[in-house]
């Protein structure tokens, strides 16, 4: 078999799990889920922390919030993250998660303009969290915040 050959076969083989994991109902959505989540995990690199594995570090105070930086304890990377709260929380609002290459200045723009979508979420009650995609140039070491 060629090396060519190989790779067509996993790929096709690849495409034909992914057939088999369209949710067509609640049941197949749960295991998509799974299966995703085990695969991307995988292909990431990435692993769910323990709490106790949670570094935070506050960069700034928001009158509604802050930004800060999430990472691992005992690992350098640090992601940087705007967390706003609206004013008055509405418990059945689920908190909402943006990965935004424009970052925490998209967020904030967002957040102060009428129509902005944070701005929205925020007068329904809801939690925000935007972070900054890990292969933007804005991932930042410790140390550097």
């Amino acid at each position: 078999m060629t090396a060519e050959k190989y790779v067509e076969d996993r790929i096709r083989e690849a495409n034909v799990g992914m057939l088999l994991l369209r949710p067509r109902n609640a049941g197949l959505l749960r295991q998509a889920r799974q299966a995703f989540r085990e695969r991307l995990s995988y292909a990431m690199m990435a692993f769910e922390p323990a709490p106790d594995e949670i570094a935070t570090e506050t960069a700034e105070e928001l009158p509604n919030g802050e930004k800060l930086t999430l990472g691992r304890r005992d690992y350098g990377e640090r992601i940087p993250a705007v967390y706003l709260k609206a004013s008055t929380p509405n418990a059945a609002a689920r908190p909402t998660l943006v990965v935004h290459p424009e970052g925490g200045a998209w967020a904030l723009s967002s957040s102060e303009s009428r129509d902005g979508l944070v701005a929205k979420l925020l007068d329904n009650g809801a939690t925000f969290w935007r972070l900054t995609p890990s292969n933007s140039r804005t991932l930042q070491r410790r140390g550097r915040t």
